[in-house]
């Protein structure tokens, strides 16, 4: 019975490695799923192993990340100067702002130099018995009115602005005016400000009138409308370069300051 005292040598290599890979397998199955972790467009986010019939709603929510849904998110661009408006440009939110942006970008320019570029509406101001105005300029072509507040004066929008940037940082403005503000914040997220145009409460308003502009058009406007730089954002609130406030970074409710730039054609200019 010679098979049984010498064992087939091939034999016993083929039940060795069979234990072995049985051995692989029962040790990868009591591995603790907190060892596991799943690739993701984030590679800061590890993700516990869900069942199976939850993993495509775990990717939907990495994919809602990446699109500032996710409630947890909070940014804020570091070292954005603070500049005031006052007491030179009363009416100057707007381009005080575009100079907070270029000192950021390290292209300063002042405030005052920018008021003088900016271009204007000259269309003078007419007004009835009772003080209503009648006609005056349009913004979208240029500042209405003083820009300084030794007269009156109103504001100026995104296409002026973006006119602006491209003189003194050619070819380098970005016009996000219209788009959902999930996208304004994604250009604070890639690190660059935005100048968007709200209210000077940051809440909706009901304060407005009409008047008729040069080429007979009527435009509705506000005189609460105010320009900030947008540098920040978390759950709840953003974070704002205010042109009117002693200092950067002010905090504000997120929810009624999108209804005020809403309101305000959801205007936002930015750079590449």
């Amino acid at each position: 019975m010679t098979w049984l005292t010498k064992p087939n040598s091939a034999l016993v290599i083929h039940i060795s490695c069979a234990i072995f890979m049985i051995s692989l397998i029962i040790f990868s199955e009591m591995k603790s799923p907190k060892q596991i972790q799943y690739e993701t467009r984030n590679p800061s986010i590890v993700i516990e192993p869900p069942l199976e019939r939850e993993k495509i709603q775990v990717r939907q929510r990495i994919h809602l990340s990446d699109r500032l849904s996710v409630t947890s998110l909070r940014y804020i661009i570091e070292n954005v100067p603070h500049i005031k408006q006052y007491p030179e440009l009363i009416n100057g939110c707007e381009v005080t702002s575009v100079a907070m942006l270029l000192r950021f970008l390290g292209n300063p320019v002042s405030k005052l130099e920018l008021a003088k570029r900016v271009k204007k509406d000259t269309t003078p101001l007419k007004v009835d018995a009772t003080g209503r105005i009648l006609s005056w300029g349009n913004p979208e072509k240029g500042f209405v009115g003083d820009i300084t507040g030794k007269h009156l004066g109103y504001a100026v929008y995104h296409q002026p602005i973006v006119h602006l940037i491209n003189e003194v940082y050619p070819k380098r403005a970005k016009n996000v005016t219209g788009l959902d503000f999930s996208t304004i914040l994604q250009e604070v997220q890639n690190n660059r400000p935005v100048i968007v145009w709200t209210t000077s409460d940051f809440q909706p308003t009901k304060q407005w009138l009409e008047w008729k502009t040069a080429d007979n058009r009527t435009i509705r406007v506000t005189f609460k409308q105010h320009a900030v730089l947008l540098v920040g954002f978390d759950v709840d609130s953003v974070y704002i370069n205010d042109p009117m406030g002693k200092e950067g970074y002010k905090k504000v409710a997120k929810e009624p300051f999108i209804k005020s730039w809403e309101q305000l054609g959801k205007q936002a200019v930015t750079v590449f």
